[in-house]
């Protein structure tokens, strides 16, 4: 029996290709299908984009279709193109950078400082970087607001809120709220209120249209927040408790006795899931009471509402939020994971190493996918690639005359192949077998791609 496996190999920083070698002999698989190709799993590791060590947070942005990760010891954020996954440029940003959040309205990327009171402000278009300098102590949590684009910045003291316009990039409003300094600010789309804790424990609940105080809670806060598409609740949590509060913030609707390190919301039907340590928590967002217990190695957890798939870091689990079901597993050759974002233009998911040199590029084929219109080969000549019912076989290493098939699924031999352009358009889709003795097919020399007919 003849098993076949893919291997990925580097060619270069940033690049990698799909090589299709046998166990045993020189059997290909080749997949021949009107323009899509189906893999066992919907789920897999795609690629491996290779940047500078101690990545830490990762941002898509699909306005431009770059993809941003954050180095916080090098003070640098790294721009990744989203079509070809290769580094666009890299963009020096002071005080140690970590998180990020999207001006969906500007197409702008602003970058959270750990050590400065300075906002890096990044330009989704030209990639270029301005500066603001926040006052009362810098910053110390933002969130962006795509309703009145405006970002709000929390400072390091005197419990402030900082209000940028989004437009400008000028403060234009300051609300002070405590002595002390605000810890986490969250915007509810929903409602188009502010939820903002402070270190004394308090957190208090703005009006964005009016900027006034409408609410306060004496609880203590994580900085995790998310919030139900189909009620409209803000769930935060903290050590040992998961509160539930209404859109406005004007009522606390549940303390759930289970803490949390990462949230995240589906609407199918309304769900949030809980990660703590090694286990994911389901919480019914209809009644507030936790119905499901998932073991799983836990980390950062994101959903994706389109699909209905959540993925928690710890390798990768992709479980299938309908059913709470495990769909598969992604073990991944990280020594930290510590971002996870989607590119919501093409489904890819993005995983960093904070300690490696790497950025993990994950994509979802279920029920299919296209593949990329630019060959992702060792040279610009298409190799073995099916087009538009064309086969093509590169040249033998070998001056003797070369025994290649081409084999159905039982294997029967359909066609004899040659070296160059082979016609498979009368071949029905399906699943086919190169067999060949070449030297070259042998070690990999046939690419694996699909293209419609």
């Amino acid at each position: 029996m003849k098993y076949t496996t893919c291997l990925l190999k580097r060619y270069g920083k940033g690049s990698l290709v799909c090589r299709a070698a046998a166990v045993g002999a020189a059997t290909v698989i080749f997949v021949l299908t009107t323009g899509v190709l189906t893999p066992v799993f919907g789920q897999y590791l795609e690629g491996v984009i290779d940047v500078e060590a101690y990545q830490a947070q990762v941002l898509a942005n699909p306005l431009s279709n770059k993809i941003y990760t954050s180095n916080h010891i090098a003070n640098k954020v790294t721009i990744i193109d989203g079509a070809t996954r290769q580094i666009i440029t890299t963009k020096s940003v002071s005080g140690e950078p970590w998180f990020f959040c999207l001006n969906t309205v500007s197409n702008k990327v602003y970058c959270l400082p750990v050590s400065s009171s300075r906002l890096a402000i990044i330009d989704g278009v030209t990639d270029s970087v301005k500066r603001l300098t926040i006052p009362h102590g810098g910053p110390s949590a933002f969130a962006y607001n795509s309703t009145l684009n405006r970002l709000y910045v929390g400072c390091n003291d005197e419990g402030t809120v900082v209000v940028v316009d989004g437009a400008g990039d000028t403060v234009s409003y300051e609300l002070t709220l405590a002595p002390s300094h605000v810890v986490t600010v969250f915007w509810n789309p929903a409602s188009n209120y502010l939820f903002c804790g402070t270190f004394e424990d308090t957190m208090y609940v703005i009006d964005c249209q009016t900027n006034q105080v409408t609410a306060r809670w004496n609880v203590p806060l994580f900085d995790e927040w998310c919030y139900s598409p189909v009620t409209g609740r803000a769930y935060t949590g903290y050590a040992n408790t998961v509160w539930a509060f209404s859109p406005r913030g004007d009522s606390l609707l549940a303390a759930i006795p289970q803490g949390s390190s990462y949230l995240c919301a589906v609407p199918f039907p309304d769900k949030v899931y809980i990660e703590r340590g090694a286990r994911t928590y389901v919480l019914d967002g209809s009644t507030n009471v936790i119905v499901d217990t998932i073991q799983y190695a836990g980390g950062g957890v994101i959903c994706d509402t389109s699909k209905g798939k959540v993925y928690v870091l710890g390798g990768v689990w992709v479980l299938d939020a309908r059913a709470d079901t495990l769909l598969t597993t992604i073990p991944l050759p990280a020594f930290n994971q510590q971002g996870v974002c989607r590119n919501p233009l093409d489904g890819r998911v993005y995983v960093t190493d904070q300690q490696g040199d790497s950025v993990y590029v994950l994509r979802d084929t279920m029920p299919g996918i296209e593949e990329s219109r630019k060959p992702q080969a060792v040279s610009h000549k298409p190799m073995a690639t099916v087009v538009r019912g064309v086969l093509w076989l590169p040249s033998a290493s070998s001056h003797k005359p070369q025994a290649t098939s081409l084999l159905d699924i039982s294997g029967r031999k359909v066609l004899d192949l040659k070296t160059g352009a082979n016609d498979v358009s009368r071949l029905a889709p399906g699943v086919y077998f190169v067999r060949a003795v070449s030297r070259e097919l042998s070690a990999g020399g046939c690419h694996k791609v699909v293209i419609a007919r």
